[in-house]
């Protein structure tokens, strides 16, 4: 497996996440939830590993998001998702990179975003939108994946792989242009 890995809206510091997503969290309360996080996090992604948050990654304070980043394995980057807004300095000089929206090309490229979106860069030519915001509840046509928390196959609370999210994409079709897009020059 490759050193690059992918995660959503751990909504650290969320009291009501155990509520709202009951069906996906584990642990009985925020701190112990916290720790299956971590876990979780931490049994995957190593010291050096690539990781990509792909927004809300918490509603604590900064000096609570900081001692939750220092626990988390990884080079951490950031695409800022609708609950970011308060990342201080501080807790932003924990990310290698804060972005709004990242294209990243690998053996495939990527744009990763927090929200998902109708159409990406080079999606008929097969690239892929790897997304958060829906906490699994957004199903769509396309090489399109939310890698948040809930989104898990087995509910693991694991970060997604970069190797996982193409063998995904690749048994998914990807819609060429139309004839019409094609004769009038659009995406």
């Amino acid at each position: 497996m490759r050193n690059l890995w992918f995660s959503s809206d751990h909504h650290f510091f969320h009291k009501n996440i155990l509520k709202l997503q009951r069906h996906t969290r584990r642990g009985e309360t925020i701190e112990e939830h916290h720790e299956l996080l971590i876990e979780a996090h931490n049994s995957v992604v190593k010291p050096n590993d690539t990781v990509w948050f792909l927004g809300d990654l918490s509603f604590g304070k900064s000096e609570q998001t900081v001692d939750i980043l220092e626990r988390l394995n990884g080079v951490k980057n950031i695409v800022f998702g609708n609950h970011d807004h308060w990342l201080t300095p501080v807790t932003r000089s924990y990310f290698a990179s804060g972005v709004n929206y990242h294209v990243l090309k690998d053996s495939e490229m990527a744009v990763l975003f927090h929200y998902p979106i109708a159409k990406w860069d080079r999606m008929h030519y097969g690239s892929y939108h790897v997304h958060g915001h829906s906490h699994g509840a957004y199903k769509a046509e396309g090489r399109i994946l939310d890698v948040g928390i809930d989104n898990r196959p087995n509910k693991d609370m694991l970060p997604w792989n970069w190797d996982e999210i193409v063998q995904y994409m690749e048994a998914r079709p990807f819609k060429e242009r139309s004839h019409k897009e094609r004769k009038d020059g659009n995406v």
